[in-house]
């Protein structure tokens, strides 16, 4: 997303298309919320399982560790578009700023946190950067990022995703394999997302054009 984006908002500025850069940069923070709500939900879910796919039940209390440095990572990614955003509006020193400040944050947060809570340490201080980094470019893109926050879309992503919560107490009653309940959470989350119409056939194009599907 971000080496797509940079380009696009840079051409559309260049050419004073300011209409198009707000649209461009609501629609690219709009699919990263939707994409990065779905990453959280299905490892909230299935945080248990999956650490036992993939590294064993002997590692499995690092669950809680999961869920929270997902949150966290999602925060940062957040964070790495908004970054691309005020590149292209030419907010480079306003960016080494923020990165600066927030590299010294995440050294404090380690010393302070790791030392006395371990991996639940660490996965706090990626988070409370995140949050902090994600507020703090967002004030330079005040108008997008309010506009998003504010939106209908989101209480459409934040609905769906409370409903999918409830249907995977549901799903906790039936004894399914990890990858299986994913898919259908997720599956779930994105079918309440195209009956709200959250999601549109305009989305679906542009998935397909992305992959190279006519």
């Amino acid at each position: 997303l971000s080496a797509v984006l940079l380009p696009s908002l840079s051409r559309s500025i260049s050419m004073k298309q300011f209409d198009r850069v707000r649209e461009i940069t609501q629609d690219s923070l709009r699919y990263l919320l939707i994409f990065l709500v779905l990453i959280n939900i299905v490892i909230a879910i299935n945080s248990e399982g999956i650490i036992r796919l993939f590294f064993g039940a002997k590692y499995v209390e690092a669950a809680s560790v999961l869920i929270l440095l997902t949150a966290g990572l999602s925060l940062v990614t957040m964070m790495a578009i908004i970054n691309t955003i005020m590149i292209a509006r030419n907010k480079m020193k306003a960016c080494f700023v923020m990165i600066a400040g927030l590299l010294a944050l995440d050294v404090v947060l380690g010393l302070a946190l790791v030392t006395r809570f371990g991996l639940m340490g660490a996965a706090t201080a990626t988070t409370l950067v995140g949050i902090v980094g994600t507020i703090w470019g967002g004030m330079y893109i005040l108008q997008d990022f309010k506009g998003l926050v504010f939106s209908l879309s989101t209480v459409r992503i934040a609905g769906a995703a409370a409903l999918v919560f409830l249907l995977s107490y549901g799903l906790n009653l039936i004894s399914l394999d990890v990858i299986i309940e994913s898919a259908l959470i997720a599956g779930s989350y994105l079918v309440l997302l195209w009956l709200t119409k959250e999601l549109n056939s305009i989305d679906l194009r542009r998935l397909r054009e992305s992959f190279g599907i006519s």
